[in-house]
């Protein structure tokens, strides 16, 4: 026999569940000689944050952040993540400053 005063499980209201959070670090060069810190968001997802494709340097077709420091270019590429559009860094190629590979 159940308690009246006590809610059955259809009562009881279910908590919402969290969503997952993100990590978000401040973007590297990707230089490990370099490391130097660049003006824009990365998840731990891998995907960058904000309006970088706007923001971003061209060179015929290609998109890339260049780095202040060693002056190598990250090369970036959108791509669908969880049904939206997103940006990430595709590869690097390194610079030709003085003290640089």
């Amino acid at each position: 026999m159940t308690d009246p005063a006590q809610p059955t499980t259809s009562e009881v209201p279910q908590a919402p569940k969290a969503k997952a959070k993100l990590k978000v670090s401040v973007l590297r060069c990707r230089d490990a000689a370099c490391g130097a810190l660049m003006p824009f968001e990365e998840t731990d997802q891998g995907y960058l944050l904000g309006r970088v494709l706007e923001l971003a340097d061209v060179d015929g077709e290609v998109r890339y952040l260049p780095c202040p420091k060693c002056e190598g270019r990250l090369l970036l590429e959108e791509y669908e993540h969880a049904g939206k559009i997103r940006v990430r860094i595709r590869d690097f190629e390194p610079g030709n400053s003085p003290g640089t590979a």
